[in-house]
């Protein structure tokens, strides 16, 4: 159903710059976007659309241009076996991943077009996922092939999911955010030998779980945001950054090497400082100001 909202974003920003963002994030996101008023300390829009893409939008502009349109981590390639589903968000959109028979990684809308069943419920049988609820099969395109309740049916290419471009990389499942966007994932580090550690789910938003990290000595940002490399002690960790939603971040963390080269003792020693890591950024206090140099806006909708 189509909704109209009027977003604010209040905050530090060159309006010029950040109105080209919001109409390219618009765009992208197949919504209709009239700009009211812009200044340097708050800027009004009001856009129309799906209300889930209302949600995207407005937290896609909060984050920021470094945090939208690009390849994010979604999973631990460990934790989607073949043949099984999952369901993750990015952006506060719910994503189905999954895994079909070959080990060929899948990231689509969690929706069934029939009624909207979340499609991570349902199964995978070869090259297609079925939904639980009425058993429609899809193939890997996302389109419906087979209809249980008319099995003679030529079903129509119309009826489809939405698919995200997805691969499996650096020990991760990663996906691209922007349905229309065609780029190669393009990471500082290639390694096939990987030692996964575990995914961390962190309540603080993906902003302030950034600006955080970012300050602490042993961890460096790379590849715009979307890998922070850890150096905790005797040992150098590389994790995913995911932006959740509004309030929530999830970081996949691995080593780089073999799973021979890290023991269960050194596997247990890193699970214990990432959690120690959680306590700390959901204690930490959200900053005041921006650091020299970055971007800030907080939106809020009437």
């Amino acid at each position: 159903m189509t909704q109209v909202a009027t977003v604010f974003f209040v905050g530090r920003f060159q309006p010029e710059s950040f109105l080209e963002f919001i109409r390219h994030r618009a765009e992208r996101l197949s919504l209709a976007a009239a700009v009211h008023s812009a200044g340097p300390n708050c800027i009004e829009v009001s856009v129309a659309g799906d209300e889930e893409l209302l949600d995207a939008f407005e937290l896609a502009c909060s984050l920021g241009p470094s945090f939208s349109g690009g390849w994010y981590p979604v999973a631990l390639s460990n934790q989607l076996e073949p043949a099984t589903s999952a369901g993750t968000r990015l952006f506060d959109r719910e994503i189905c991943i999954w895994r079909d028979s070959d080990g060929g990684v899948h990231a689509w809308e969690d929706r069934c077009p029939h009624r909207g069943m979340r499609l991570s419920f349902g199964f995978v049988r070869g090259d297609r996922i079925a939904c639980l609820y009425h058993g429609w099969q899809y193939d890997m395109q996302g389109r419906c092939r087979f209809i249980p309740a008319h099995p003679q049916l030529d079903v129509p290419s119309t009826i489809r999911v939405a698919t995200y471009p997805c691969i499996d990389r650096l020990g991760m499942v990663w996906m691209c955010s922007d349905l229309k966007m065609e780029m190669p994932l393009d990471l500082p580090i290639d390694r096939r030998d990987i030692a996964p550690v575990r995914s961390l789910y962190v309540d603080c938003a993906p902003i302030a779980t950034m600006q955080a990290l970012s300050a602490r000595s042993e961890c460096t940002v790379l590849a715009g945001g979307a890998l922070i490399s850890i150096h905790a002690g005797p040992q150098n960790m590389i994790a995913g950054f995911q932006p959740f939603g509004k309030g929530k971040t999830a970081l996949h963390i691995v080593f780089l090497g073999s799973p021979e080269q890290y023991p269960g003792n050194a596997r247990r020693s890193a699970a214990v400082w990432a959690e120690e890591l959680r306590h700390d950024l959901e204690r930490e206090p959200v900053p005041d100001t921006a650091p020299a140099g970055s971007y800030e806006a907080a939106p809020w909708r009437s």
